[in-house]
């Protein structure tokens, strides 16, 4: 039986041996703190190695089931929840959503985003991506690079500088909550759009994983 056939729903490369030695240390001292993840038929959609190693050491674990309409929808779990969990490089989440694409091209970019929990730009950035509509970040001159570095840097210090203000003005006004808009970057400063795209990818990735900025980012651009 055939790796694939085995475990239908991994959707992630299998986990290296240092991986996977420190996953069975952990568990072995501090046992499956993350439930298995199965469908209705007890087929395993995350959790793969939790579920193997636990049964190694004979440590018990929790098991969660997703019902899922079918093979499509179950890899699309599998998915969000290799997203969420891995400490995956920024190429690999991109991979994950681009495979969702794939799987699922009629759906709008907040769909998926939802679907991923992820933030929408990151899934049209790679849904323009994947139609050839920018480069790719390995297609970045090395000019290109530089430029794009200096404009999410930029774009970051905004943003922090806004929350900074947007947080002491609410600690002046006990109660009330601030609202208004503040500019990342301008045409001005960089008009080149695969610069442009660059610095918004890392911008939105930042954005929706620090733990620092993120829910004043997400309801300022709720309100806007």
């Amino acid at each position: 039986m055939s790796a694939a056939t085995m475990r239908p729903y991994q959707v992630m490369p299998p986990l290296s041996d240092e991986e996977r030695a420190a996953l069975r240390a952990d568990i072995a001292e501090r046992g499956v703190l993350v439930p298995v993840v199965t469908d209705q038929h007890g087929t395993v959609i995350d959790g793969h190695h939790r579920q193997e190693i636990a049964g190694e050491l004979g440590v018990p674990y929790r098991v969660d089931v997703v019902e899922v309409a079918g093979e499509d929808e179950a890899r699309s779990v599998a998915r969000m929840y290799n997203l969420a969990r891995r400490h995956l490089t920024r190429e690999q989440k991109r991979q994950l959503v681009a495979d969702e694409l794939t799987a699922r091209p009629g759906r709008s970019d907040r769909e998926i985003a939802r679907m991923m929990r992820c933030d929408h730009k990151t899934v049209g950035s790679v849904r323009r991506e994947m139609r050839g509509e920018i480069p790719h970040p390995a297609e970045l001159s090395a000019v290109q690079r530089q430029w794009a570095d200096a404009l999410y840097g930029l774009m970051r210090t905004r943003a922090v500088e806004a929350y900074e203000r947007k947080k002491a003005w609410e600690r002046e006004n006990p109660g009330k909550d601030s609202f208004g808009m503040f500019t990342l970057h301008t045409q001005e400063e960089c008009d080149d759009r695969a610069v442009i795209a660059e610095a918004w990818r890392r911008y939105g990735e930042w954005a929706t994983t620090s733990e620092a900025v993120r829910g004043f980012l997400w309801d300022w651009a709720e309100g806007a």
